[in-house]
């Protein structure tokens, strides 16, 4: 991929993942700014992430740095840890328990992030944030008055992974239900990404096929939203765009093994293709067959 002349800049917390799959326990790092991040970069896009985590774990962040990626860090006062574990029957189903939440990214951390211009690869000033990519992976991982600091910036275009904005804590589990501030977020969202199951949650919609429910979720949220873009990930069904209505779908590439962070993966490639100029259909299919190679490489035990 042709390098970007514009940088996206990434909010949410990195976490501390405990992933239990196939009679296997791992820790790794994770949450949206990790696995987007990792993976935009690889493709050639400058990025910036603006995220929290307690002060003995800021060095979870170095192999970010290392990648190439700009960090724009925030103590706090504990790091965000989850435990996933997933259904030995169907890996594209897990539950997720908290263990600890980090504090909300400030609005005065995102104002720094994107009033950040910094040297491109090729020396020159002036790289620039075009898209602003929220990744909360909690309904409080975000501060609320970073939608004000987002209405600042009318130029930036931004896309919202919405998970975070369909979960509620109940005890230590990470349960299914609509943040309160939902509307807030969605209406200086230009293009928002939700899976089958979080679509399902924001239509409160069991019954409907898993083929009409994107036309459903694209209506419902396009007349709350800023912009008319939405991508649906359903794990081996594939993913779905709409954009000003028309609907399409791309296949997924299925891979063996742990699947963590591959929405990600999808809809980081997703928008570094869109920012290329690519349509959406075809961004999809490229960004579907880019998460079968990088699960593949994960696999192996390489850089995904």
């Amino acid at each position: 991929m042709p390098e970007s002349a514009h940088r996206i800049l990434i909010a949410g917390s990195l976490t501390r993942d405990r992933v239990h799959f196939a009679k296997t326990q791992t820790e790794l790092s994770g949450g949206v700014v990790w696995h987007a991040g990792r993976a935009l970069v690889a493709l050639g896009v400058p990025v910036t992430v603006v995220t929290r985590t307690a002060p003995g774990d800021r060095a979870l962040l170095n192999p970010l740095i290392a990648a190439g990626v700009h960090v724009v860090w925030e103590s706090a006062g504990r790091t965000t840890t989850m435990v996933l574990r997933y259904d030995p029957e169907n890996t594209d189903k897990r539950t997720l328990d908290v263990e600890t939440l980090a504090e909300p990214v400030r609005a005065e951390s995102l104002r720094a992030a994107l009033g950040d211009r910094l040297e491109n690869p090729a020396g020159n000033r002036g790289d620039k944030v075009k898209l602003l990519y929220l990744g909360p992976v909690h309904e409080h991982d975000l501060g609320i008055d970073c939608i004000g600091v987002i209405r600042e910036h009318p130029s930036v275009r931004v896309a919202l992974d919405v998970q975070g904005l369909v979960r509620q804590q109940s005890g230590c589990r990470l349960v299914p239900a609509r943040s309160q501030d939902l509307d807030q977020w969605l209406a200086v969202t230009d293009v928002l990404k939700a899976s089958e199951d979080e679509a399902r949650t924001l239509l409160d919609e069991t019954t409907i096929p898993t083929n009409s429910l994107m036309q459903a979720l694209a209506e419902a949220m396009a007349e709350r939203m800023r912009g008319r873009e939405v991508v649906m990930t359903s794990g081996l069904a594939g993913a779905w765009t709409w954009h000003h209505g028309t609907v399409s779908h791309a296949p997924a590439q299925p891979v063996p093994g742990d699947p963590t962070g591959a929405g990600d993966l999808f809809f980081a490639t997703y928008l570094a293709r869109r920012g290329a100029g690519d349509p959406c259909d075809a961004a999809a299919r490229q960004a579907a067959a880019h998460v079968a190679r990088g699960l593949s490489r994960k696999k192996a035990g390489q850089r995904p």
